[in-house]
């Protein structure tokens, strides 16, 4: 229910935002960037649901930096920051979209959570992650992590 007063407008998903309505030339001016930066604020605020979602929001999973840690298989993921039972080279955290996504994540940081690391050669189709079983080198296995519905509607 909105609560503005007669002389003010009120957004639809927001009753208690109020905005004033202007009189002369400028109202519908004012009125429309008043709506609009209301309508953006709310897509917004639905993009950072979907950024808070832990989900994936590309096909290969490159920019996910969420908490999974299993794989699809259920077996436990091995900490990034350790090289056994698995040795790996990937301890530089710039390979992991989650220093892109802040530059002071340390590697300790990415835990063991499943990523699609960037390197030198191409990226695994889906994000994984090296497990727990002691094994080959490459005893890796990939993670079964939803799509992100995405809805600005």
């Amino acid at each position: 229910m909105c609560h503005c007063s007669v002389r003010h407008l009120c957004y639809r998903n927001a009753p208690s935002l109020c905005c004033p309505i202007s009189s002369g030339r400028f109202r519908i001016i004012t009125q429309f960037f008043t709506l609009f930066l209301l309508l953006f604020a709310e897509i917004n605020n639905k993009f950072d649901e979907t950024l808070k979602q832990d989900c994936l929001r590309s096909p290969s999973g490159n920019d996910y930096t969420g908490r999974h840690n299993r794989t699809a298989s259920g077996a436990s993921c091995q900490r990034w920051s350790v090289k056994y039972p698995n040795y790996h080279n990937y301890d530089d955290i710039a390979y992991f979209a989650d220093f892109q996504a802040n530059v002071a994540t340390t590697i300790t940081d990415v835990s063991n959570y499943c990523r699609n690391p960037a390197s030198t050669s191409a990226s695994e189709p889906q994000p994984w992650c090296y497990t727990m079983r002691k094994g080959s080198r490459d005893e890796y296995e990939f993670c079964d992590i939803p799509r992100c519905k995405r809805k600005l509607t």
